[in-house]
């Protein structure tokens, strides 16, 4: 028995033995191609992040190629970029199973709008703002660019990193107010409303040149009202007089502000008013400096509709903004091991407050002014985030909350580590697979992380890692600026995501109607 007992060991000894890299020791390495031509991409700029703070960069080389050693087992993104071509990211999943993991990313040339912005007589506007708008999946308008675009002195601007599709052009004056104060907002080619606006078409990996805009002078309205000033208060103080703050609300990245001064009895009155929506707040020394108020998503409310008459007896009224604390607690599910948590107030897509919690899990968010924000909650080092939240006995969809004094309540964050990787298909409405498209996920119960996305490879396949639940799920050619919000309306298929396995999803890109 003790020979054979041998004979098995030294044969067992004897076989191949399979490597298993060990946690920090695994790879991913790919390939960036153009989508159009299919020719590798150097100097592309590859961001490579695991659940949690740490972000890795490299940059592809000449013949497209990039690699990370290092690596943890589990989900990563990675995000893609270079000038010239729109963004793009990639969800793939490290394991020891394939050791380097391969991906092969596609980037989309990217479109350009160029064109010239004039007066009347024809001259060119320096400064003019030009915002570029399109349609989102859900049919509102959104901004269709990354950053501010404005004319330069001969009038001449140019608009790039476009998607292929349809847009609009909303323009600012700039320095034509300088000559006359009546030159007001216009869509392209010139008109004064969004309805007779005319869309612009641009393919990717094209420039349309010749985009003229010319604007056009119209009186707008007078709006005239009072602030109700705190007993005592003094508009003139140390030679800064209080004001009124006007934005107009409604474009997508359009946060153009009015300043007027108040009089004496606190009356004010804005001149050239154009129709649409906008917010009236009083601009007051501390403690009565509020500034705008806006939504979690840094859009402002509108209290004020203008159409095509005066207005008057507007009433603003102030309130006293002294700072708030803010005290809260983490409840961790049976499946996560508690850990550190980064507690972060977000306006304007900003942080307004941030702190870290203790060993018992609770926390304070101190000095923060009243106002509506939105909540996030992320362990340090782990994969857990905040799912939902309460503010004393109020849920908090979408982590948006108002805090309000003298005793805001206490802040309760449910964390959870649990994620279920999702696959699935994306094709065109032929049946071919669509590489570098989206698919979008919404939460049906909206919590604190209401969206998720992943993007197609080559072969049109995409995963994602998702939390248990009832998700909204739909195909997009591009990303929705809007989308990060969460509160776009309800569409797509139906699914119910459970912890295991669960079938793959196919997304068809519809036909876009000629």
């Amino acid at each position: 028995m003790r020979a054979l007992l041998l004979a098995v060991l030294s044969a067992s000894l004897a076989l191949p033995q399979v490597p298993h890299p060990e946690p920090g020791s695994l790879s991913v390495e790919g390939a960036v191609i153009d989508q159009l031509s299919g020719a590798p991409l150097a100097g592309a700029r590859i961001v490579l992040s695991a659940i949690g703070p740490d972000r890795t960069l490299t940059y592809s080389d000449a013949t497209g190629h990039f690699r990370f050693d290092g690596l943890q087992r589990g989900p990563h993104n990675l995000a893609v970029s270079r000038n010239g071509y729109l963004q793009a990211s990639q969800l793939v999943d490290i394991s020891s199973g394939q050791n380097p993991a391969h991906v092969r990313i596609s980037l989309t040339p990217q479109a350009v709008i160029a064109g010239s912005v004039e007066d009347l007589d024809g001259f060119p506007v320096a400064s003019a703002s030009i915002i570029v708008l399109t349609r989102s999946p859900q049919g509102g308008l959104v901004s269709g660019s990354h950053g501010g675009i404005s004319s330069d002195d001969r009038g001449r601007f140019r608009a790039a990193g476009l998607a292929h599709g349809s847009y609009y052009l909303h323009v600012e004056p700039g320095l034509a107010k300088n000559w006359d104060a009546r030159y007001t907002d216009v869509y392209y080619p010139s008109a004064l409303k969004f309805e007779d606006a005319e869309p612009i078409e641009v393919e990717a990996g094209r420039q349309l040149d010749g985009i003229a805009v010319r604007l056009r002078i119209s009186a707008g309205v007078r709006v005239q009202g009072r602030v109700a000033l705190p007993p005592g208060f003094a508009v003139l103080q140390n030679g800064a007089r209080a004001q009124v703050m006007m934005a107009t609300v409604g474009i997508p990245g359009f946060g153009r502000s009015t300043w007027v001064p108040l009089a004496d009895d606190g009356s004010f009155t804005l001149n050239n008013v154009q129709p649409g929506k906008y917010r009236l707040e009083p601009s007051l020394p501390p403690p009565y400096s509020r500034g705008f108020t806006t939504g979690p998503a840094g859009v402002a409310e509108p209290n004020l509709q203008v159409g095509t008459t005066d207005i008057s007896g507007i009433v603003l009224h102030v309130e006293d903004t002294m700072p708030l604390d803010l005290a809260g607690t983490l409840l961790f599910d049976a499946a996560t091991k508690p850990c550190p948590v980064i507690v972060q107030l977000m306006q304007n897509r900003a942080v307004q407050g941030q702190t870290a919690s203790l060993d018992d899990g609770s926390f304070a968010l101190r000095n923060i002014p009243p106002g509506k924000y939105r909540l996030h909650a992320t362990c340090i080092g782990g994969r857990a985030r905040g799912v939902s939240a309460r503010l004393g006995d109020a849920d908090l969809p979408y982590g948006e909350l108002e805090l309000k004094g003298p005793n805001p309540g206490t802040l309760a964050i449910s964390m959870s580590s649990v994620t279920v990787r999702v696959e699935g298909l994306i094709v065109d409405s032929a049946g071919q697979p669509a590489p570098g498209k989206y698919a979008l996920f919404q939460a049906v119960k909206p919590g604190l992380d209401p969206v998720a996305m992943a993007t197609a490879e080559a072969s049109g396949h995409f995963a994602a890692a998702l939390r248990p639940g009832e998700y909204r799920v739909w195909p997009a050619a591009e990303l929705p600026a809007s989308f990060w919000d969460g509160k776009d309306a309800p569409h797509g298929q139906l699914v119910t995501i459970v912890q295991g396995e669960n079938p793959p999803l196919r997304l068809v890109i519809p036909a876009v109607p000629k």
